[in-house]
């Protein structure tokens, strides 16, 4: 791969697959690569399924800005695993 992906923002609402789903086939694709996943509606069954599948690294409500997201991405990426699982 010429440029790693070091993060991926998923909606969970996405047109014919959950954020969820999604991000776990990023995860068996890129394992170092932090994965989140941003809901209007918390669904705590959604979030138990993700974290237990250890898909997501972080869960963002869609009530965010900018000024958020900057902070939450780079503590993400600081916390990112140093070698492949």
């Amino acid at each position: 791969m010429e440029h790693p992906t070091n993060i991926v923002i998923s909606d969970h609402n996405m047109p014919r697959v959950s954020g969820v789903e999604f991000v776990m086939n990023v995860r068996n694709l890129f394992p170092r690569t932090v994965r989140i996943v941003m809901s209007g509606a918390g669904s705590t069954e959604m979030l138990t399924d993700a974290v237990n599948a250890a898909a997501i690294d972080r869960y963002l409500s869609k009530n965010w800005d900018a000024a958020r997201l900057r902070p939450e991405v780079r503590e993400a990426l600081l916390r990112r695993p140093s070698k492949a699982v």
